[in-house]
C-alpha cells in the first residue's frame, strides 16, 4: 500500500508569512556565495509545524482528517510569537534554517487535544515537550 510522508500544520496568516519572508530574503542575502546549501521553502509553503507522524497509508490521513476535524477547528486561530533561529542538522553544514515559535496558552491546548486524539487512534505519543517551528 502506498505511503505518504505526513505532518500536521497550522497555516499562517498572510502579515505572518510577509514578515518571516522578509526575514527569509535578509538570510539569504547573508548566505550567497557562502558555500552552504540551504534548502529554502517558498513563502506560500511556509507552516507552523505542529506534529511529525512519518510515512502513513492514505485511508491513515483520512482517518486522522475526520477524527481531529471536529476536534481542533474550534481552537482555531491561535497565536504565535516567533522566538529565535535554527537549523538542522544542529552539527555541520545548515541544511534547513527555521524559526522558532514560543506557543501561546492557545497553541499549546491544541497541541495537546491534538496529540491526545492521535493517541487515542494509536499513535504514540510524543517523547519531548512540544517546540514547534516555522522551515524557512
Amino acid at each position: 500500500m502506498k505511503t505518504v510522508r505526513t505532518f500536521l500544520a497550522v497555516n499562517l496568516e498572510l502579515e505572518t508569512i510577509k514578515k518571516i519572508g522578509e526575514l527569509q530574503r535578509s538570510l539569504i542575502r547573508r548566505t550567497v556565495g557562502s558555500g552552504a546549501v540551504i534548502k529554502w521553502v517558498p513563502p506560500g509553503n511556509m507552516h507552523l509545524t505542529l506534529r511529525f507522524l512519518g510515512d502513513i497509508t492514505e485511508p491513515m490521513i483520512e482517518a486522522i482528517r475526520d477524527r481531529l476535524a471536529g476536534v481542533i477547528r474550534p481552537l482555531a486561530p491561535v497565536s504565535i510569537e516567533a522566538k529565535g533561529l535554527g537549523f538542522f542538522p544542529p552539527e555541520g553544514e545548515p541544511a534547513i534554517i527555521w524559526a522558532g515559535v514560543e506557543p501561546s496558552p492557545e497553541l499549546q491546548a491544541m497541541y495537546d487535544l491534538l496529540c491526545d486524539t492521535l493517541t487515542g487512534i494509536g499513535f504514540i505519543a510524543p517523547e519531548r515537550p512540544f517546540a514547534s517551528h516555522v522551515t524557512l
